[in-house]
Protein backbone atom coordinates (compact mmCIF):
# COMPACT_ATOMS: atom_id res chain seq x y z
CA UNK A 1 0.00 0.00 0.00
CA UNK A 2 0.77 3.57 -0.75
CA UNK A 3 -0.30 7.08 0.25
CA UNK A 4 -2.08 9.69 -1.90
CA UNK A 5 -3.39 13.10 -0.70
CA UNK A 6 -6.73 15.34 -1.80
CA UNK A 7 -6.39 18.86 -0.87
CA UNK A 8 -10.71 20.20 -1.79
CA UNK A 9 -11.32 24.15 -2.13
CA UNK A 10 -14.46 25.72 -2.60
CA UNK A 11 -15.52 29.03 -3.57
CA UNK A 12 -18.71 31.11 -4.64
CA UNK A 13 -19.68 30.46 -8.55
CA UNK A 14 -20.38 34.28 -9.23
CA UNK A 15 -17.73 35.91 -7.32
CA UNK A 16 -14.69 33.07 -7.14
CA UNK A 17 -14.33 33.98 -3.66
CA UNK A 18 -13.37 31.13 -1.04
CA UNK A 19 -16.35 29.59 1.02
CA UNK A 20 -14.96 29.43 4.10
CA UNK A 21 -16.62 26.98 7.12
CA UNK A 22 -17.72 24.39 4.31
CA UNK A 23 -18.25 20.93 5.23
CA UNK A 24 -16.35 18.68 3.42
CA UNK A 25 -17.02 14.43 3.70
CA UNK A 26 -14.86 12.32 2.24
CA UNK A 27 -15.82 8.49 1.88
CA UNK A 28 -14.34 5.42 0.21
CA UNK A 29 -13.78 1.71 1.14
CA UNK A 30 -12.81 2.06 4.24
CA UNK A 31 -12.48 5.89 4.31
CA UNK A 32 -14.95 8.21 6.24
CA UNK A 33 -12.91 11.57 7.30
CA UNK A 34 -15.31 15.12 7.71
CA UNK A 35 -13.20 18.42 7.59
CA UNK A 36 -14.18 21.86 7.26
CA UNK A 37 -12.56 24.46 5.00
CA UNK A 38 -10.28 27.50 6.23
CA UNK A 39 -10.75 31.04 5.62
CA UNK A 40 -8.94 30.46 2.09
CA UNK A 41 -11.49 27.94 1.26
CA UNK A 42 -9.32 25.17 1.60
CA UNK A 43 -9.37 21.95 3.32
CA UNK A 44 -5.65 20.63 4.92
CA UNK A 45 -4.02 17.38 3.24
CA UNK A 46 -6.16 14.81 3.55
CA UNK A 47 -3.82 11.44 3.08
CA UNK A 48 -5.60 8.58 1.57
CA UNK A 49 -4.43 5.20 1.32
CA UNK A 50 -3.58 4.15 -2.09
CA UNK A 51 -2.20 1.14 -3.99
CA UNK A 52 1.14 0.49 -5.07
CA UNK A 53 2.50 2.95 -7.17
CA UNK A 54 3.35 0.19 -9.41
CA UNK A 55 -0.07 -0.99 -10.20
CA UNK A 56 -0.35 3.26 -11.68
CA UNK A 57 2.36 2.51 -13.79
CA UNK A 58 2.09 -1.14 -14.81
CA UNK A 59 -0.52 -2.79 -16.33
CA UNK A 60 -2.18 -4.67 -13.82
CA UNK A 61 -5.52 -6.48 -12.59
CA UNK A 62 -5.93 -3.78 -10.09
CA UNK A 63 -6.39 -0.25 -10.95
CA UNK A 64 -3.49 2.10 -10.03
CA UNK A 65 -5.61 4.93 -7.59
CA UNK A 66 -8.19 5.08 -4.68
CA UNK A 67 -11.51 6.42 -5.79
CA UNK A 68 -13.41 8.18 -3.34
CA UNK A 69 -16.68 10.63 -2.52
CA UNK A 70 -16.27 13.97 -1.62
CA UNK A 71 -19.50 15.81 -0.09
CA UNK A 72 -19.68 19.56 0.34
CA UNK A 73 -21.98 21.14 2.55
CA UNK A 74 -22.48 25.09 3.51
CA UNK A 75 -25.71 26.79 4.60
CA UNK A 76 -27.04 28.46 2.04
CA UNK A 77 -25.51 26.79 -0.80
CA UNK A 78 -26.91 23.47 -2.45
CA UNK A 79 -25.48 20.50 -1.23
CA UNK A 80 -22.76 19.12 -3.58
CA UNK A 81 -21.43 15.68 -3.92
CA UNK A 82 -18.67 14.25 -6.52
CA UNK A 83 -18.44 11.05 -6.93
CA UNK A 84 -15.40 8.73 -8.40
CA UNK A 85 -12.45 11.11 -6.89
CA UNK A 86 -9.26 9.61 -8.14
CA UNK A 87 -6.40 9.53 -5.68
CA UNK A 88 -2.66 8.16 -7.06
CA UNK A 89 -0.24 7.50 -4.99
CA UNK A 90 2.27 9.92 -3.57
CA UNK A 91 0.38 12.43 -5.75
CA UNK A 92 -1.60 15.51 -4.70
CA UNK A 93 -5.38 15.87 -6.45
CA UNK A 94 -6.70 19.00 -5.69
CA UNK A 95 -10.48 18.89 -6.13
CA UNK A 96 -11.94 22.49 -7.39
CA UNK A 97 -15.79 22.94 -5.87
CA UNK A 98 -18.00 26.36 -7.40
CA UNK A 99 -20.48 26.49 -4.51
CA UNK A 100 -23.79 27.24 -5.90
CA UNK A 101 -26.01 29.88 -3.33
CA UNK A 102 -29.81 28.32 -2.91
CA UNK A 103 -32.27 31.16 -4.12
CA UNK A 104 -34.11 32.55 -0.67
CA UNK A 105 -37.08 30.59 0.87
CA UNK A 106 -35.80 27.73 -1.03
CA UNK A 107 -35.42 24.14 0.56
CA UNK A 108 -31.71 22.55 0.89
CA UNK A 109 -30.84 20.35 -2.61
CA UNK A 110 -27.96 18.57 -3.72
CA UNK A 111 -25.75 18.62 -7.13
CA UNK A 112 -24.39 15.30 -7.98
CA UNK A 113 -21.77 15.13 -10.42
CA UNK A 114 -19.68 11.84 -11.43
CA UNK A 115 -16.10 11.97 -12.40
CA UNK A 116 -16.15 8.21 -13.52
CA UNK A 117 -13.29 6.11 -12.84
CA UNK A 118 -11.06 5.39 -15.72
CA UNK A 119 -9.26 1.93 -16.88
CA UNK A 120 -5.24 3.24 -16.55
Amino acid sequence: MDKGYLIVQTSTTETIFPVSDSTVIVNGDGIDYTYETDRSGKTPKIEIITPDTKNSTEQTAEKGYTSVEVSIFKEGYYKTTVKNVQIFPKETSLLYVNMIPLPENEPEKGLVYDTNSQNL
